[in-house]
């Protein structure tokens, strides 16, 4: 059930690295996903490890944790709309000013 409210977008990479860390090809598994709340999506950031295997290797305890990373995604949002106005702004500058001169 809890992958039904991942996003669809979202969905292969939090499988995978959730699957390479059980399968033992990762220490942890660590991944930003958003997540379906009755309020809309939540950005979340989970990262966790296998703590505890059994005799033949297969995974007994996963802990882990998540938080709630809606702040640091808007800002990372708000510095890629920043960034790319800039380029925007000198491309503008030199086309219309240096580059006419």
């Amino acid at each position: 059930p809890w992958y039904s409210r991942v996003h669809p977008d979202d969905l292969a990479v939090v499988h995978r690295a959730y699957e390479d860390c059980l399968a033992g090809q990762r220490e942890f598994y660590e991944c930003d996903y958003r997540l379906r709340t009755p309020g809309g999506w939540l950005w979340l950031h989970d990262r966790g490890c296998i703590s505890e295997r059994d005799d033949s290797g297969r995974p007994r305890v996963l802990a882990g944790t998540s938080q709630d990373a809606s702040w640091r995604k808007r800002m990372e949002d708000a510095l890629r709309d920043s960034a790319r106005s800039e380029r925007r702004r000198l491309n503008e500058d030199l086309h219309d000013g240096l580059g006419q001169e």
